[in-house]
């Protein structure tokens, strides 16, 4: 039996949000590759088929985890925005770690160099989770590659010279208006399908424009076919695209340079998701920071014997949900 945790990942502190599931401890790779696509949450009327991470401790007094993670319909990512959020919380959980703490997380480089950083810096302090990067890069795309024709045919309005790829596993372009933005909303979903055909490992395509009072950004990443904003790739990366063009406010006393990004077509503030998220980027140390909230859910448990998915509640221990049913049986019990 594998036993996981639901987190729930939101841009305010709310019960319930983006939600996924974090396994620890050794689960074979033929497991695995099962488990992710098979785990499907019954969020509202709706069959959710999550991220999933697989944690692996390396130093539990240093709060350092090998970390692999596995995007929505069970493929295998480099990195997940949603992911590094969900393993802090469940670190936090698990290890009963002080607020304040640092959780360092060391993603699977099996992706090759430039993948995925090194390492994740996390710190937790109640549901609130700080996501700092501070060997961020982005590169521009060659005008020659498959990958900027895809993107530049599917949106043409982007800024020229405006592609970008970024060790987070994403790209980005830049819109120089909001209108302009705001009209391509339809075809984000069609150019990430063009970009996934020609880069397999390419997590989202990232769209950025200057909001119109000029004092932050729209922004919004296209990814497994959605559109979302409650992802922290989007905030630790738009810094980075906003100050190659000038468009960053000025440095506050505290050093970092603050500054609101926006959902450009689906405001979902009164919901579970939010729609702003509050950056801070550091030019002199090339670092961004972002604070999110994940909540512990329910814990859920595969089963080798039965071929099923169970969800337990924490509030009603003795109530169990049936999520899922599959032909998948586990080889290995844990």
């Amino acid at each position: 039996m594998y036993k996981g945790h639901i987190i729930h990942v939101s841009i305010g502190d709310k019960t319930h949000g983006n939600p996924g599931v974090v396994f620890f401890g050794d689960i074979p790779g033929t497991d695995m590759d099962k488990i992710a696509p098979i785990v499907r949450l019954r969020e509202s009327v709706e069959d959710v088929i999550p991220s999933v991470v697989l944690l692996k401790p390396r130093d539990v007094k240093k709060l350092t985890f090998d970390a692999k993670f596995y995007w929505p319909l069970g493929k295998q990512g480099p990195i997940c925005g949603q992911g590094v959020i969900m393993a802090a919380r469940a670190i936090k959980e698990k290890y009963r770690v002080p607020d304040e703490s640092i959780i360092t997380l060391l993603p699977d480089q099996k992706f090759g160099p430039g993948a995925a950083p090194e390492k994740f810096h996390l710190k937790v302090s109640g549901n609130q989770v700080l996501s700092m990067l501070d060997n961020m890069y982005i590169a521009p795309v060659s005008k020659t590659d498959p990958a900027y024709a895809a993107i530049a045919s599917a949106l043409p309005n982007t800024v020229t010279d405006s592609i970008y790829r970024t060790n987070l596993g994403d790209y980005m372009c830049m819109f120089d208006n909001v209108q302009k933005l705001r009209a391509s909303t339809d075809a984000f979903n069609a150019a990430y399908d063009k970009l996934i055909a020609v880069d397999k490992t390419a997590f989202g395509l990232l769209v950025v424009s200057p909001a119109e009072d000029g004092k932050g950004a729209e922004a919004t990443l296209s990814s497994m076919g959605e559109t979302c904003i409650t992802c922290s790739n989007i905030g630790l990366e738009v810094g980075h695209l906003m100050n190659r063009f000038g468009l960053l406010p000025a440095i506050g006393k505290d050093g970092m340079q603050t500054f609101d990004i926006t959902h450009p077509h689906r405001v979902v503030d009164s919901g579970e998701m939010g729609a702003k998220m509050t950056i801070k980027y550091n030019p002199f140390k090339n670092e961004s920071r972002v604070d999110l909230y994940a909540s512990v859910g329910e814990d859920i448990y595969i089963y080798k014997d039965s071929a099923s998915v169970w969800r337990q509640s924490r509030i009603l221990p003795a109530k169990q949900i049936q999520l899922a049913n599959t032909d998948h049986i586990l080889q290995h019990s844990r």
